[in-house]
């Protein structure tokens, strides 16, 4: 067992990630896991964003809707591709108007903007949830933001 819990840190602007003996038993690192007074792991980052999470025992608050990629909500550039700020920043372009209607991800799976923007109702007095890490950039944001403006 290493002295400092099974801790690393990948980058200085990464959270510390776990090592997979410590995956198992369910200790995690100080960001992605600490329990604070009151508060679930990983849990509001925002009112209006949720961190999905692996954790045991964590679940979905009804007042939740999923928007990672997977989705018909997720974000069709890819932040492997483009970056993770140039990929919220394409789709908040793209959200916006800019370019074509209908757009694949690198799988191929099928994005159409007009329909996003008319199921915008669906997402009304709902947090979104995704995978990204508190404090950077993240497309639930941009939703979150049409929802407030589109939708009264």
């Amino acid at each position: 067992m290493r002295g400092d819990g099974g801790v690393r840190t990948i980058h200085a602007r990464h959270s510390h990630r776990r090592s997979g003996s410590h995956r198992r038993s369910g200790r995690v690192g100080r960001r992605q896991g600490c329990r604070r007074a009151g508060r679930p792991p990983m849990m509001t980052v925002a009112q209006s964003h949720v961190r999905l999470s692996r954790a045991a025992g964590w679940r979905r608050p009804d007042d939740v809707v999923v928007v990672a990629r997977p989705t018909r909500w997720g974000n069709p550039f890819d932040q492997r591709e483009w970056g993770r700020s140039a990929a919220v920043e394409l789709y908040a372009a793209w959200m916006t108007g800019s370019g074509p209607d209908v757009r694949y991800d690198r799988s191929g799976r099928r994005y159409s903007r007009s329909e996003r923007l008319a199921e915008l109702p669906d997402l009304a007095g709902k947090r979104l949830a995704c995978w990204c890490p508190p404090g950077e950039p993240c497309h639930a944001d941009i939703l979150a933001a049409l929802v407030a403006e589109r939708v009264r």
